[in-house]
């Protein structure tokens, strides 16, 4: 990949902090924490490699969203 394709802010020109919503929120939340990055400093295009994510990050981003999407599910009933 050219050093272009690695930028964060790649095809990303407005300055203005981005506060995604829902699901996405999410996820980019999980992205900021992991990556030690303001989560207004990222963008759709921003490229998860530019910003030092790597395997073991992507992996503690999934156990994050995983453990979000337990608490969020009823507890399941014995049968």
């Amino acid at each position: 990949a050219s050093p272009e394709e690695d930028s964060p802010r790649d095809g990303d020109h407005d300055r203005t902090p981005w506060s995604p919503e829902g699901w996405l929120g999410l996820v980019a939340s999980c992205w900021a924490l992991e990556l030690g990055v303001p989560v207004g400093q990222l963008r759709p295009t921003s490229s998860f490699r530019a910003l030092s994510g790597d395997s073991l990050v992507a992996l503690k981003i999934c156990a994050r969203l995983w453990r979000h999407q337990q608490r969020r599910l009823p507890m399941p009933h014995a049968a």
